[in-house]
């Protein structure tokens, strides 16, 4: 195996471009190349002889590996191959030490990864600041008005930085194993994924900018004549906070989307503050980020590139990268007022648009995915996998009926709505099938009730009281018994893997354990990894809290909810048997209602404890795991494999993916090759290892992409 790392330099910014514009840039140089054959690393600068000896183990089909091999690679093919006359290495020929590391959850960072290892091997902190500064132009000066520095004892730190890069890089690849042959072709396949990328309309993004800057100029024209000058740009958070309280006689806590919200659905609210808030929700809708990386990422063919991480989650899935397609509203409108939208973008008229459809910026944020397109001559296929996640719950848990309601094609949320408000199926009202959908997509994990009537709120919009939420809860359980019974045995199995290292087998997984990992062998073969896993005993959440009795009016029900207090029975002027959350008692004090609680005798449970890149701080560090959150790990990881397997067809039957999201396979296509009901049926086959699963699919052709 050869390990090789670039240091490079450009006036472009790989950040803000990505790796494919930054490796194409006519500036961006190559600095030095270390690279070993196995031994102690050699360096290449410009300069230097060629390295000969590298070029015939390249042509002999040697396998070559990097950290992030697609920027080596990039850097090898558009600046080494094709400006340079190097021997272009094939892609069957690359390897990748981070995707290696990724599918055992280490850090994706080079140092972090070995730092987690334990490697004594590390990376060159110092030497990254010097990289840092010769790797774009610097500020000229009167005593140097070079564009770039090339200050000698620099550069030479740069090679050792360079070469210790490799070493640490190889001390990675022994220390951990390489990608199996399976997932091989699935990381080789995000790969050609990411340098086919995706077709974008520029005039198009262009016009919407122009509507975009529009409107956010009439938003600070109208804040500043509403105020007097007070506030001049909604970005001017402090003075519209001020100029708020000053108003409407009370401070508002912040300006975050929620706050704005909710203060909006205050009936009685002045008319001025109303007017202020109503500027900041739609210029907060006015953002160019997006459309704005859509035009920095665009190669000169008018592809966006790089836009998957591999192994983005610890489940395998995919995440989001560049222009984060993954992330891109839904929006409020039909395809067919897209398509209007797109017939008068290019008069660049906020009026037209709000005239003819709906507010401007609405109809930009409803059009960013329709931004991405097929090549002249081509179609974009679309295919979703359907109810994909609740389908593997009832699979992997064993939940008969539901499965068989699934397979019959039985409209399942409109019969868990029924259980829920028990009215027959037919009698089922759509805000009540929100809510049964909102429990078959939300429920299966083990939320509570008060999470769950978050989740209708924000996925529903449906509002919900928490004795309901909590009669909800409680029916799903009582209709799902085996899903309920699954979180339970995998959550203890697990535990008595890490306790024994000893292997158990819940259905169709295995666990197994040791000092070093917790490994979940799921029925594709593919193993889940938990780093460093033991035993932990932690206060069980229910009996975290207070318990005891609320004095307060009837009225203040909605308040005390709000707060996470579960009340008990009512009597005279208060509830009894009220459970009240950790740092409830103090919310209590600020409102200023009088309560008599006594802290909860706490319960002790074992979870299992493991290091992971934790998922807020993207650091390492300690977390924890019990059978709810065991359950979704698994689900979404055998999801996973399904979307693989179906992905790897369709590519071997030519149909080109350029993008993944969530579920859903993006193909382009030539117009005259394949139909959807082909595509379809190829991606709905179902491997040998996940028959008896439902599997179902939904999906689309179009020249322009959409949900």
């Amino acid at each position: 195996m050869i390990t090789i790392d670039f240091e490079t330099r450009s006036r472009a910014d790989i950040r803000k471009s990505g790796a494919s514009v930054y490796a194409r840039d006519e500036s961006t140089l190559v600095l030095c190349l270390a690279y070993s054959l196995g031994g102690e690393p050699f360096l290449w600068k410009p300069g230097n002889v060629l390295p000969q000896g590298l070029f015939k183990l390249i042509r002999d089909g040697q396998l070559i590996e990097a950290h992030n091999v697609g920027f080596e690679r990039l850097i090898w093919r558009h600046v080494c191959h094709e400006r340079m006359g190097w021997p272009d290495v094939p892609f069957a020929q690359w390897r990748c030490s981070l995707a290696a590391c990724c599918r055992l959850t280490l850090p994706r960072a080079l140092d972090a990864a070995g730092s987690a290892l334990g490697l004594p091997v590390q990376k060159d902190e110092g030497g990254k600041r010097i990289m840092m500064r010769l790797c774009k132009p610097k500020k000229p000066s009167k005593k140097d008005p070079s564009e770039w520095d090339n200050d000698p004892e620099k550069l030479q730190r740069l090679y050792l930085y360079c070469k210790q890069d490799v070493r640490s890089e190889m001390a990675i690849s022994a220390a951990i194993p390489p990608l199996t042959p399976s997932e091989l072709k699935v990381w080789q396949l995000d790969q050609r994924i990411n340098l086919r990328g995706l077709a974008i309309d520029r005039p198009a993004i262009e016009n919407a900018l122009a509507i975009v800057d529009q409107t956010y100029k009439r938003c600070c024209d109208a804040l500043s004549e509403i105020t007097k000058g007070k506030v001049s740009t909604p970005k001017q958070v402090q003075a519209m906070r001020d100029f708020i309280e000053s108003a409407a006689d009370e401070p508002i806590p912040n300006l975050a989307k929620e706050t704005v919200s909710e203060w909006l659905d205050r009936e009685e609210l002045p008319k001025v503050v109303r007017e202020v808030l109503l500027i900041r929700q739609e210029a907060s809708k006015a953002s160019t980020a997006k459309l704005k990386a859509m035009l920095e990422r665009c190669d000169t063919d008018g592809r966006v590139r790089g836009n998957l991480v591999y192994h983005g989650a610890s489940t395998g899935r995919w995440a989001g990268s560049g222009i984060q397609i993954q992330n891109y509203p839904r929006g409020v409108l039909s395809s067919s007022e897209i398509e209007i939208i797109h017939r008068f973008l290019p008069a660049q008229d906020e009026s037209l648009l709000d005239l003819l459809l709906a507010p401007p910026i609405d109809c930009i944020s409803s059009s960013l995915r329709s931004m991405v397109v097929s090549e002249p001559g081509h179609r974009l296929m679309v295919c979703d996998f359907a109810s994909i996640e609740a389908r593997v719950l009832a699979w992997v848990a064993g939940q008969t009926d539901l499965l068989t309601q699934f397979a019959e094609g039985a409209d399942v949320y409109v019969s868990m709505a029924s259980k829920i408000y028990e009215v027959e199926e037919s009698e089922v009202i759509k805000t009540q099938r929100h809510v049964g959908k909102t429990a078959i997509l939300g429920l299966g994990y083990g939320m509570g009730h008060r999470s769950f009537r978050s989740a209708c709120k924000l996925m529903a919009g449906v509002l919900i009281d928490n004795k309901f939420a909590r009669q909800v809860v409680k029916t799903y359980r009582e209709s799902n018994s085996a899903i309920k019974d699954f979180w339970a045995s995998i959550g203890t199995a697990c535990v008595r893997a890490v306790e024994t290292h000893q292997p158990h087998r819940v259905g169709r997984l295995e666990i197994t354990a040791n000092a070093k990992w917790m490994q979940i062998r799921l029925p594709s073969g593919r193993q889940l990894h938990y780093c460093k896993p033991h035993l932990v005993d932690v206060v069980a959440p229910w009996s975290e809290g207070y318990f005891g009795a609320i004095i307060a009016p009837e009225e203040a029900t909605e308040q005390l909810e709000d707060m996470g207090i579960d009340l008990g029975e009512r009597q005279t002027d208060r509830w009894i048997e009220c459970s009240v959350p950790k740092g409830g008692r103090t919310l209590l004090q600020k409102a200023n209602i009088r309560s008599e609680l006594q802290p909860k005798e706490p319960q002790y449970i074992k979870q299992i404890q493991f290091w992971a890149v934790n998922s807020k701080t993207r650091k390492w560090s300690k977390e924890r795991t019990y059978g709810g959150k065991l359950t979704e790990n698994v689900v979404q990881a055998i999801a996973r494999d399904f979307l693989c397997e179906a992905m790897l067809r369709v590519e071997r039957e030519r149909y080109p993916i350029v993008a993944t999201v969530h579920d859903e396979i993006i193909c382009e296509v030539p117009d005259q090759f394949g139909d959807l009901r082909t595509f379809e049926r190829i991606m709905k086959q179902i491997p040998v290892w996940g028959r008896g699963c439902p599997i179902e699919v939904e999906g689309f052709e179009a020249k322009r992409y959409r949900k």
